[in-house]
């Protein structure tokens, strides 16, 4: 889609998903981790209902390590920088080149029973 197409009244415009918040990308560019590292302040989860390995950031990281991804433009500069909170789960690699719009990552919101 883009600005000034017409759309059907059933058409898809977006999807929401009501048990996550979501850190979306506001640029175009590519990705790039910083004190992101497998086994300090990342690790790796398999989803149960999927068998899917999971990219999720430690709950409990020392104050010298942030967390964060970077969005950078061809020459290397920051276009966006997002700190990651703990139990957040990557939606993104080191390198992927991604579009404004993408999550990046999204943190599960506890439900009340």
């Amino acid at each position: 889609m883009k600005p000034g197409d017409v759309l059907q009244a059933d058409q898809l415009i977006a999807s929401f998903d009501p048990f996550s918040e979501p850190i979306i990308a506001e640029f175009d560019g590519v990705v790039k981790f910083e004190d992101i590292v497998l086994g300090t302040t990342l690790k790796e989860e398999i989803n149960e209902d999927t068998g899917n390995i999971e990219k999720k950031i430690a709950d409990y990281t020392s104050e010298s390590l942030q967390p964060r991804v970077r969005i950078v433009d061809k020459k290397g500069e920051d276009l966006a920088v997002y700190f990651i909170p703990g139990s957040a789960f990557l939606n993104v690699n080191d390198g992927d080149k991604v579009k404004a719009g993408r999550v990046i990552a999204k943190l599960l919101k506890e439900v009340e029973r």
